[in-house]
This record gives structure tokens, C-alpha cells and sequence, in this order.
């Protein structure tokens, strides 16, 4: 998936970004990161792409097991008539009929339940990981903008700081 590759630079610019000194903090181009940003949101088409197509594979299995079903019952009526030369025959006929019948509809019950469920799980996934990445996307963009105010915070008390007149300090270029 093109958005996990994206999460995994956007993951790796802020891991490799260089720190500030004496903090957790690091520094990183905003210009990078808000292109990652755009490129993950244009990724997520892709993702939802990916949810049509398994819809459309699941109404594929559907109607391929309703085929295969209305077949069964198809087949299941013209061995009942070809059985029905006699009393006896016809009595085995309607009740092979009957079982083929039902075990015909039974297979496609099943066979559209099992198909249904796949199509929930696989559509449960896929928007649990589109949830996760939203989740991502959030707490990078609010990283950033922590940055960014400890940025302008940074070089705004570097304006403002005062100089002290302690020999030490200017011998030894203490900063606080």
C-alpha cells in the first residue's frame, strides 16, 4: 500500500531530524513533511479503491452462488421428472427431488453467508487501518505544530534574552 510506505518516510524524516540541544525536540523541514502529508491523502483513494473492488468481487461470489444454486434446482427438477414413470419411481423421485432441493438451497445459504462474512471482515480491516492511519496523520500534524511554536518560542526568547555581567559567564559564554 503506497500510504503505509508514505507513513514509514514521513517516520523516518522526523526519526533521522535533527534534535535540539537539551530537549527531546527535533527539527525538521515543514515543507517535507507537509508534502508527505498530501501525498498520504491522496494515497487514501487508492485504499478506498480497494474496498470497491472487494465489493464487487463479493457481489461476483453472490451471484456466482446464486447461478450455481438456481442450477442445482434446475438439475434437481429434471432428474424429478425423469423419474416419475412409475409409483414407486415417482415416490424416490419427489422425495430425491426434495433432498436435492434442499440441500441445493442449503449450499447457497451457505455459500452466501460465507461469502458475506468474508466481505465484513475484510471491509472491518480495511477501516480499522484507514482509522489508524487518520490517527497518524493527526498526531503528525500536531507534532508539527508543537514544533513550530517551540521554534518560534526558541527564537523568540533568543531576542529577548538579556545579556547578564557575570565575569564567569562571559569568560565561559554560560548561556541559560
Amino acid at each position: 500500500m503506497r500510504m503505509i510506505e508514505l507513513l514509514d518516510e514521513l517516520h523516518d524524516l522526523v526519526d533521522n531530524a535533527g534534535s535540539m540541544p537539551f530537549s527531546n525536540k527535533v527539527i525538521v523541514d515543514p515543507n517535507e513533511v507537509l508534502d508527505l502529508v498530501d501525498a498520504i491523502k491522496e494515497a487514501i483513494p487508492d485504499d478506498v479503491n480497494d474496498a470497491i473492488r472487494i465489493k464487487e468481487t463479493e457481489e461476483l461470489i453472490l451471484g456466482n452462488a446464486e447461478q450455481k444454486a438456481k442450477d442445482m434446482i434446475t438439475d434437481a427438477n429434471r432428474k424429478a421428472k425423469e423419474l416419475t414413470d412409475t409409483d414407486e419411481i415417482t415416490r424416490s423421485a419427489y422425495e430425491r427431488a426434495d433432498k436435492l432441493l434442499s440441500k441445493a438451497n442449503k449450499e447457497s445459504l451457505m455459500m452466501r453467508i460465507g461469502s458475506i462474512q468474508y466481505s465484513t471482515k475484510v471491509l472491518r480491516e480495511l477501516q480499522d487501518k484507514l482509522a489508524n492511519l487518520m490517527d497518524v496523520v493527526e498526531d503528525n500534524k500536531n507534532e508539527l505544530v508543537e514544533m513550530r511554536k517551540s521554534i518560534n518560542n526558541s527564537m523568540t526568547s533568543e531576542v529577548e534574552k538579556p545579556r547578564r555581567q557575570n565575569s564567569y559567564e562571559d569568560e565561559y559564554d554560560v548561556e541559560e
